[in-house]
């Protein structure tokens, strides 16, 4: 739990009012000054974990002692079965703990599912048990134009893209985190996975996934179900 010195730290870093802190995160701005002058002794769980996850979102991590610093941004190569399960655990350990949305595209869900074998109905299931149990997460798919069986559709919004507008290499945008992954088939499926962990990043491809989802067509409502 953070303490009135982090958040102080914290807003200053963000140069953000407490208005501004008190948007992000619903929590009332008396509220927000009571805990900072030290007026609230032991302040609701529910209200520090707001405030925890209103900075979190915009980059600030907390460190022990009353630290604050900006989390460092960094990229990362994966690859392989274990790279693709080990993007799928950091994309579901986001969820859990911070809700929000999934924007993928290029997704061809037969390659996914062959290259993690056992461990895609794995993932599908906790994803559909998270998702009964709670309403602050959206999932979010464009997939290739004639595609009438996706496989996560009890959980997942699809839309299709033209097969011109299409492209197999897809790139996965949650919370701070940009995944672009490339297939290479040879012998066997040896996917490479490209993980940026930076907000500006994801931002900027979650504005270009935006401009592409407008652009895209629904998926017939006629459409087989799996």
């Amino acid at each position: 739990m953070i303490d009135a010195i982090q958040t102080r730290a914290a807003r200053a870093m963000l140069d953000w009012s407490r208005a501004d802190l008190s948007s992000a995160s619903g929590v009332s701005e008396e509220a927000i000054r009571n805990f900072e002058r030290g007026f609230v002794n032991r302040p609701h769980t529910e209200t520090l974990e707001a405030l925890r996850q209103a900075f979190e979102k915009r980059g600030i991590e907390f460190t022990a002692n009353s630290g604050v610093r900006l989390r460092p941004e960094g990229v990362e190569v994966l690859s392989g079965r274990m790279g693709l399960i080990s993007l799928l655990d950091r994309v579901y350990a986001e969820l859990v703990k911070n809700g929000g949305s999934i924007m993928a595209t290029g997704i061809e869900e037969e390659v996914w599912v062959n290259c993690l074998g056992d461990y895609a109905e794995i993932h599908e299931n906790r994803m559909k048990a998270l998702l009964i149990s709670r309403n602050d997460i959206m999932i979010y798919s464009l997939t290739k134009q004639g595609n009438l069986n996706p496989r996560s559709d009890k959980y997942t919004e699809y839309r299709w893209l033209s097969k011109d507008s299409f492209s197999p290499v897809p790139f996965y945008i949650c919370g701070d985190m940009l995944a672009v992954v490339s297939f290479q088939i040879r012998s066997e499926i040896n996917p490479k996975i490209v993980l940026i962990d930076s907000a500006s990043i994801a931002s900027a491809y979650r504005i270009q996934f935006e401009e592409m989802w407008e652009k895209s067509n629904p998926v017939p409502e006629t459409r087989c179900q799996i």
